[in-house]
């Protein structure tokens, strides 16, 4: 009996030893590929923080600067330490670091699509390839349009070929960044000059990808088309045939943007009110022919009339909401951010005329200057007047040239035309010990007026500036002009039809300290000013940013008499703060707006408000994270 235990007990020694050199056989197989798991686990962490470095330096150089998207050419070394350096290339990215230990890892982010020079990104193709199908989009400075994010093609050079598909869109006011990260024994011979592993190495390089999307904040009331410190009110006129005689009930105001998509936001402080118009006298859309050829709102285009106090208006329920707010926000663009002209008496870049009274005498067909203030329709001159010639010389100190004037020859388009001055460069107006603002009149108002053609560069701006009023008797026309002025802004006796280009040094066209007044009246015999009881109105017709530190008054028709109003089109944005905006708080004094017009039309877009505003840098936040 103990020889059959002793038996057992070897058999299941036996056994158990087998056992145990099988699991031993199995943990020496297993411990190089654990070992290979755990370093690789370890490389995809590496190659994951690399990426998070690239995210963070992205949304550093995003928060300095909306439109950033890498595009230095020739490529550009932003960062350049021993062991950290971060090259930018014609909307490429390529980050390199290196530990203490040796220990190398990349990110790398590719706005470029890498199609050829141009291409459709309008950057030349990088030194370097991104190598990886992932295009990032910036979108933070569009109010109104979101981007496509392009499908690449195939390898090795993942172009974006024409006429590219895309299965999503980056919405408007963000940014969409994908940033590979790369870490790895494969790395370890490559250097900030040679970033690519050498060819037919076999070492491990691990890739990570992080998509991150970061959105901007709204800039104080700069999604705005129309807003105001104090209340706004708008009268819609009757039309009238050329009999004088009423035509209907009348319009509406029309709220669009310029991609016929989006939101079109008109703010109050106070009370809004649009008076006149037929059933609904606001609406929002994009105006497009039905099968008729009658005018019809199409598009995905939503209206939001904000406002303080009780207001008055009937808004079309499928275009527009409406909302009570105590304190709507304004924009904010303060005196010092604007362009101004170069003030020195001999300049040779801006031509520097006298302030004072610019009277056109219709009987001798002569410009006069007279230094000292405009005080009304029963100014007398009390001073001597200077003859001024065609080019101004009489009255100027400058050799800079860029303004003139002339009779025939180019003829203005106004009905009523005087003297046509050309200005084609900046203008300073220099303060006389008598006066600092400046006045174009005539003799005969009524019938003879001046007229202002603005001739600045399609992508830039020049400045007409006045420290006082800017005050003019007659129609101005033209683009890339921006008339400012420290006093009132007063142009009178016709229409209005001035631009400046959205990518110019500044997307202001109309900026004044004092009240705002338009009226575009061509044959008034009333008093004031600019006078109301006008029977003809031409059109105002303004492209870019207009704002007022006080009150904005744009009259193209009287309702009190069956006149021929004209028509009101705004592509930008309109702002009656009503006080300093870099020290007040908007409605501090003043800030009303009152449109008088036949068809008001307001058209948003958002990229003169966002040039300036300061909307172009600030703080982002994250509204998207993904690994993979």
């Amino acid at each position: 009996m103990g020889f059959k235990r002793r038996g057992i007990f070897i058999i299941t020694s036996l056994f158990i030893v087998m056992l145990v050199m099988m699991i031993l056989a199995a943990v020496v197989k297993l411990v190089p590929s654990t070992l290979s798991s755990a370093e690789s686990f370890n490389d995809d962490q590496k190659a994951l923080t690399a990426a998070q470095a690239g995210v963070r330096y992205a949304v550093a150089r995003l928060q300095q600067d909306f439109l950033w998207k890498a595009a230095a050419d020739p490529p550009l070394r932003i960062i350049d330490l021993p062991d950290f350096v971060v090259e930018e290339d014609n909307g490429n990215v390529f980050g390199y670091l290196k530990t203490g230990d040796g220990e190398v890892s990349q990110f790398r982010i590719r706005f470029n699509f890498q199609d050829g020079n141009p291409g459709q990104d309008d950057m030349a193709d990088p030194v370097r390839l991104v190598r990886h199908p992932y295009v990032s989009v910036n979108n933070l400075t569009s109010y109104v349009s979101p981007a496509d994010v392009p499908l690449t093609g195939p390898g090795p050079t993942f172009a974006v070929p024409d006429g590219y598909d895309w299965n999503y869109q980056v919405p408007t006011r963000e940014v969409i960044l994908v940033v590979e990260g790369l870490a790895g024994d494969g790395l370890r011979d490559t250097t900030p000059e040679s970033l690519e592993p050498p060819p037919g190495t076999s070492r491990r390089v691990s890739r990570v990808y992080v998509e991150a999307g970061f959105a901007q904040g709204n800039e104080l009331g700069g999604d705005s088309v129309l807003s105001g410190g104090g209340s706004i009110e708008v009268h819609l006129a009757i039309p009238v045939d050329e009999d004088g005689k009423t035509k209907g009930k009348g319009g509406h105001l029309l709220l669009t943007t310029v991609s016929g998509q989006g939101q079109v936001n008109v703010r109050a402080k106070k009370s809004l009110s649009i008076q006149g118009g037929g059933e609904f006298n606001v609406k929002a859309g994009r105006i497009a022919k039905n099968e008729d050829g009658k005018n019809k709102l199409k598009g995905s285009v939503d209206g939001l009339l904000s406002f303080g106090t009780l207001s008055s208006f009937r808004e079309d329920p499928d275009t527009v909401t409406t909302e009570s707010v105590p304190a709507p926000p304004l924009m904010a663009i303060e005196w010092n951010s604007l362009n101004f002209p170069d003030t020195d008496l001999n300049s040779t870049s801006s031509a520097q005329l006298k302030a004072g009274v610019y009277f056109w005498d219709t009987v001798t067909q002569q410009m006069q200057y007279y230094d000292e203030p405009y005080t009304g329709p029963d100014w007398t001159p009390s001073t001597p007047f200077i003859e001024v010639d065609s080019d101004f010389a009489s009255v100027r100190s400058d050799s800079a040239g860029g303004i003139n004037w002339q009779i025939g020859g180019e003829k203005a388009r106004g009905p009523k035309s005087g003297p046509l001055i050309s200005v084609n460069g900046d203008v300073n107006v220099q303060p006389t010990a008598n006066t600092d603002g400046i006045f174009f009149i005539s003799s005969d108002s009524d019938n003879v007026t001046y007229e202002f053609q603005f001739k600045g560069p399609k992508n830039n701006t020049r400045t007409f500036y006045s420290q006082g009023d800017f005050y003019v008797q007659g129609p101005i026309q033209g683009r890339g002009t921006s008339v400012i002025a420290g006093g009132e802004l007063t142009v009178t006796n016709g229409g209005v039809n001035i631009a400046v280009a959205p990518d110019a040094e500044s997307g202001v066209n109309l900026y004044s300290k004092g009240d705002m007044l338009i009226s575009t009246n061509i044959n008034s015999k009333a008093g004031g000013k600019a006078g109301r009881g006008a029977s003809e109105y031409a059109d105002l017709k303004l492209t870019g940013l207009a704002y007022t530190w006080g009150s904005f008054t744009a009259i193209l028709d009287d309702p009190d008499s069956a006149s021929k109003a004209g028509n009101f089109q705004l592509t930008g944005s309109l702002t009656a703060y009503g006080g300093n905006p870099a020290t007040d708080q908007p409605g501090a004094s003043g800030g009303d707006i009152n449109i008088w017009a036949l068809r008001p039309g307001l058209r948003y877009d958002p990229a003169y408000s966002s040039a300036i505003t300061g909307a172009t840098s600030g703080e982002l936040t994250k509204v998207l994270w993904t690994t993979y």
